[in-house]
Formats: C-alpha cells, structure tokens, sequence
C-alpha cells in the first residue's frame, strides 16, 4: 500500500468567473513509505496548490488523496488530524513564526496534538537537534535568529509532529550556499532516520539531484513526468521545452563529452562529477 496516493486530483480557482484557472488537472501519483520525492516546475505550474490538496488545507474539486489507502476527505470533520500526519513546511516558514521563545514555537504542533508535558519535551529537544539548533536556542526569542536559524525553528516545529509525511515547501529559498548546504544536510539525515515519506519542492535542480529518489515534473497543472532522478534528468530536452533544465554539474559534464572526454553523463551532483573525472584520470594513466 502506498504511504500517500493522489487519484485524478483536479481544482479549478475563481470557477464560474473570467478569471477561473485549473490550478491541478487530473493529477495522479503515488509514493511508497520512505521515498523521497522532488517535485518541479515552474512558477504556476501548481506545485502550491498539490502541497495544500495533499496536506487536506483545500478539497480537490474531483479526484482524491488517500493516506495508507484512506480518502483524507472521507470524513471532513476530522481532517485536520490529518495535518498531524502530513506536515507540511511552507514557503519562507519563518513569517509564520509567533511564539515569545524557540521552545514554545516548536512545542505549539504537539500540544495541539493532546500530548502530555514530558512527551512535547522529548519531541522539541530532538526535533531541535535534528535541525542544528542548539539547547541555549530554545530559551531565545525566534525573532532574534538569523534567517537560517529561523528556517530550521520553523522545521523544527512540523518535525516535532513526528509525521508520517513531510512535505517541504521550497525550505532552502533565499539562504546563503553555505547554509542551504547544512539545511539540505540535515534533512537528508532527519530522513535517512525517521525513514517517513518526504516530499521536496524546489527551484535548484542541484537540490533536487542531492537528495530525491524520484521526481515530479509539473506543467501547467499536470503532471509530465513522474520517474527516477536518472530517467527524469536524462530527458533534458523535454524539460527545457518546459522551462526547466538539468543540473549545472550534468551540462558541464555534456560539454566535456562532447569535446571527446570519455566520461559518464548521468551525473547531477559535485560529488558524483569528481568520482567520475578522478576515474578518467585513472584510466587515462594506465594505457
């Protein structure tokens, strides 16, 4: 049984109106418990909008959502225990920060949960070293971080859930490269620990290649692609028809082959590219 499963999902705004627009259109897919899922497009594509299908904030207008194989929409009244099992991290979270401390922020999901006082403990101080914060962090004011620190507060506050189904809502926009690369790190090992169901939506293709599975391409409401990191960035010339691209590293590496270099091109991370170019040296010196 799949961990979350969008059947024909379709939503329209402003329906009735000159101004309605098919947000999503028959959209299905499906993720299994554990994976990690990257979701693409461009601006409009309706990335935002399947985040609030799936986490049960908006009911689709046809099709469904089931999680572990139960409409999430089957008995409204309590659909918002589902957000308990979905959590979702939406774009620049840190404006939804409103607590007088760190502590009371990441605590505010759990207590909502009915949990007793040593549980939301328990939960805040391990959800706060998943994210790097550290214990003398909680005691402060969220407003007095730095932009980072208050990404990984607004994080902290969903994982505290414990959920079975993560999804993250462009959480590296507007952070510098060095703390993007923490951040992503640590999901990456949130992740590789709680083994839950994540979903990634970014605009860095190079995001994207480090840390999914599989991949979601979205165009228009619709969903064109659905497949492994491989298959779905060996299909660069589709994806540029769509306004999207491969990663920077996977074009460096084209070019080189394309000048003669004898390299593997299904590469999309640094790492990936050096073990390659560190191999052609390699088999460089022994003919």
């Amino acid at each position: 049984m799949s961990a979350i499963k969008a059947e024909n999902l379709t939503l329209a705004y402003g329906k009735g109106t000159f101004f309605e627009k098919t947000a999503v259109s028959d959209m299905s897919f499906a993720a299994s418990k554990g994976e990690f899922v990257g979701i693409i497009g461009r601006t409009g594509s309706g990335k935002s909008t399947l985040v609030q299908l799936m986490n049960g904030l908006i009911k689709p207008d046809k099709g469904r959502v089931c999680i572990n194989g139960t409409d999430i929409w089957e008995k409204p009244r309590k659909v918002n225990k589902i957000r308990f099992n979905v959590g979702a991290v939406f774009q620049y979270p840190e404006y939804q920060l409103f607590e007088e401390t760190v502590y009371k922020d990441i605590s505010f999901g759990p207590k909502n949960m009915g949990l007793c006082g040593d549980e939301i403990d328990k939960r805040v101080k391990s959800a706060a070293e998943f994210v790097g914060l550290s214990a003398e962090a909680l005691d402060r004011s969220p407003f007095e971080l730095s932009g980072g620190e208050k990404r990984r507060v607004a994080i902290a506050g969903i994982i505290a859930m414990d959920p079975d189904i993560l999804i993250l809502d462009e959480p590296t926009a507007g952070l510098d490269p060095h703390t993007r690369g923490t951040l992503l790190n640590q999901i990456k090992n949130y992740h590789n620990i709680r083994k839950n169901t994540v979903f990634f939506i970014s605009h860095s293709m190079e995001d994207i290649a480090l840390v999914s599975d599989k991949i979601l391409v979205l165009n228009n409401g619709k969903k064109v692609m659905y497949d492994t990191v491989g298959s779905v960035f060996s299909r660069g010339a589709e994806l540029e028809k769509i306004g999207l691209r491969v990663p920077q590293i996977t074009r460096i590496m084209l070019k080189l082959r394309q000048k003669g270099i004898d390299i593997n091109t299904n590469v999309f991370t640094t790492e990936q590219a050096f073990d390659e170019i560190v191999n052609y040296i390699e088999r460089k010196k022994e003919r």
